[in-house]
């Protein structure tokens, strides 16, 4: 891992030089779900989203890093709700 001013670890890590940066109330502080809340009150539609995640270059952390815009622009655009994903080390369960 690079420096602390290394951009590519701005955003993944920036939380992690505050003391107890696992606690919620630090998070936000180093704006943490500002995203987030901007999306819910603007209703960003979903492909705008997409194009935004995309060109952002996030990549998914397994061995293909595959590019989480594209997984994402794989889903229906006339699904009524995106169906929710769970991750964890060791599984990735589909949620109802």
């Amino acid at each position: 891992m690079g420096k602390w001013d290394d951009k590519r670890n701005l955003v993944c890590f920036e939380a992690l030089q505050h003391p107890e940066s696992w606690k919620l109330d630090n998070y936000r502080k180093s704006g943490g779900y500002e995203a987030w809340e901007k999306i819910l009150a603007e209703k960003t539609p979903r492909e705008t989203i997409i194009e935004i995640v995309k060109a952002s270059g996030l990549r998914g952390r397994g061995g293909a890093g595959f590019p989480t815009g594209v997984k994402w622009s794989f889903m229906p655009r006339n699904a009524p709700q995106a169906p929710a994903m769970t991750a964890t080390s060791c599984a990735l369960t589909r949620m109802p």
